[in-house]
């Protein structure tokens, strides 16, 4: 069952350039499967301690292998489902007799899509027996623990649990008391089709983690469907390629529940091949754009598992656009693979849309495109990658560069520019500390109007991660497109973010010197303060504070710490920039 796997150079070059055919795919899939295989090898030498359990999953096996022997499209369907690698993760992470039985789940599946007698036990789940792509059963009496199934001669199937006795019916369009099927969505543009299952019951469909949504309505279905269908459409025209890995690679949607009004969320586990997790889609535009995002996580996860992209270096220390939080290596490679989806996708949109979209999709062509470009530097550097990690970005270089040669207007080139700032100035003051005494030093050195001497530890800072907190932009973004009845949750924008979002800079770097009066540890007033000042006589100023925020701001709490009050926002800026510090090479 086991086969060795070779990434041909082809393969290779269309996946480090972001891209990947359905050809590309299959292999990735081939590598899965035998993966999936050896982790079940894994699973059943984790269970040799508990003979109860050791001899479910034996039972299970042998179904599994007797399937095969007629049917081997059949395992190799099952085993490639990414509730397989979820569960398996699951059983070497925290044993329990209860996660081990599952198999007999997958077994019972297995051997209903190959239509061969059998009768297995199999555990029950909150008064529930599921049955990955197949249907739920919902038991009415509760408490019960396992459950009995066994085909019958109609090609319809019974189970049994104590007392209860369930029939049903393996069409997946069959209704039945206590039965509900699995749904399948399909959808077609230009030849090419796209099937995965909406799996909304049941366990290991994702990260314990995660927010997994109740069964839908079929309303919902519907409205999943209707959706997927438009994103379909516009993923086959504009990104084919991306389109014809999708339908190679992606069989489940696992619907997630929102964590608050109007939030979306998409996720893609790494040991969850082929699935994506994600709340309900909004609009067409998004939910194309979500699956080849995912999609992006998905191939990568799965080619590292066959060609090592990066060591297992997991230090959280790295600056990612995306988040607002401390990025080991191995997730600031996803995150780049990713968003280099992101900003292709942003380019064809910009190609072909009309003009208020050609407007939105420049800048975020030109915020992501420098989002990819600083996760790159980053990485080239790390020392995290292995040799085919160098290569691989080398691949994503080049694409890259041809993504951000596009011609862009000033205006939405300049808003991706002041976005990025904010990003990046934000996360330094969350989460870069200087050296206190430095701090301290330049403070007594403001108050005795006397000028501290440069040394090279002026800049020096130490990586203490801070609280999370949302992006930089996120006022900037609200300020811009918000009206005051419909911000709902978030930060909101000052009204100095306002002006400077509607082009009055004068007011906007008053209000902003307001703000720091009041607080000067706050991080929103010294971003929106840099980018008030860029233009104006106070450029340089500008410059150093967007290069180092976290010295000027920890100055400036330090200098109303010693009894000074809250220093001029501007005046200290520029007399620290002054001082000959050398601006930081990104």
């Amino acid at each position: 069952m086991i086969g060795s796997h070779i990434i041909s150079a082809r393969d290779f070059a269309l996946l480090s350039a972001g891209g990947g055919d359905g050809r590309a795919l299959e292999t990735l899939l081939a590598g899965q499967f035998s993966r999936r295989v050896l982790l079940l090898q894994a699973v059943r030498e984790s269970a040799r301690a508990s003979p109860g359990t050791l001899a479910s999953l034996d039972t299970a096996y042998t179904l599994l292998a007797d399937v095969q022997h007629d049917r081997p499209d059949v395992i190799r369907a099952v085993l490639t489902l990414p509730c397989v690698g979820l569960w398996a993760a699951a059983c070497l992470r925290d044993g329990g007799d209860h996660n081990h039985r599952y198999l007999s789940c997958l077994a019972a599946t297995a051997a209903l899509r190959a239509n061969r007698g059998f009768e297995i036990e199999v555990p029950v789940w909150d008064d529930m027996i599921c049955l990955p792509t197949v249907g739920s059963v919902s038991l009415r009496t509760p408490g019960a623990q396992t459950a009995r199934i066994q085909p019958l001669s109609n090609g319809d199937a019974i189970v049994v649990a104590g007392e209860e006795s369930i029939r049903i019916p393996l069409d997946d369009k069959a209704i039945a008391p206590g039965w509900r099927p699995v749904r399948q969505l399909r959808a077609s543009a230009q030849g090419l089709e796209l099937r995965v299952w909406l799996e909304d019951a049941g366990p290991f469909r994702g990260p314990a983690s995660l927010l997994l949504a109740s069964p839908l309505t079929q309303d919902q279905v519907t409205r999943w469907e209707h959706v997927l269908h438009a994103a379909w459409r516009l993923l086959v025209r504009r990104h084919p390629e991306h389109a014809e890995a999708i339908s190679t690679g992606l069989r489940v949607l696992t619907p997630l529940t929102s964590r608050s009004e109007g939030a979306s969320t998409s996720v893609t586990a790494a040991d969850a091949f082929g699935a994506v997790l994600l709340t309900p889609p909004s609009d067409t535009e998004s939910l194309a754009l979500t699956l080849l995002h995912e999609s992006q996580h998905g191939k990568l996860a799965a080619l590292h598992h066959l060609v090592p992209l990066h060591t297992n270096d997991s230090r959280a220390r790295w600056y990612a656009r995306w988040r607002d939080d401390p990025r080991p290596p191995n997730a600031l490679l996803h995150g780049a693979y990713a968003h280099l989806g992101v900003a292709g996708f942003w380019h064809e949109a910009m190609r072909s849309g009309g003009a208020p979209l050609r407007s939105m999709a420049a800048e975020e062509l030109v915020y992501w495109c420098d989002a990819v470009d600083e996760a790159l530097d980053q990485l080239s550097s790390s020392g995290a990658l292995t040799h085919a990690g160098t290569r691989f970005i080398a691949g994503m270089a080049g694409t890259l560069a041809q993504l951000g040669s596009a011609p862009i207007p000033c205006a939405p080139r300049r808003r991706a520019v002041d976005r990025g700032m904010c990003d990046r100035m934000t996360w330094r003051m969350r989460h870069l500390r200087p050296d206190p005494a430095v701090t301290d030093r330049h403070a007594h050195a403001w108050l005795n109007e006397s000028k501290p001497a440069v040394t090279p530890e002026m800049t020096t800072v130490t990586l203490r991660a801070g609280e999370r907190g949302p992006l930089g932009s996120a006022r900037l973004l609200r300020a811009r497109r918000a009206t005051p009845d419909d911000l709902g949750d978030g930060p909101r924008p000052t009204t100095a973010d306002i002006d400077y979002a509607q082009g009055r800079h004068e007011q906007a770097l008053a209000g902003y010197k307001r703000e720091l009066a009041r607080d000067p540890g706050d991080p929103g007033g010294w971003t929106g303060l840099a980018l008030a000042l860029r233009d104006g006589e106070a450029h340089k100023a500008a410059s150093f504070l967007a290069d180092y925020p976290e010295l000027v701001r920890a100055i400036a709490v330090r200098v109303r710490a010693l009894g000074g009050g809250a220093p001029d926002p501007v005046v200290l800026t520029q007399w620290i920039a002054d001082l000959g510090i050398e601006p930081s090479v990104r």
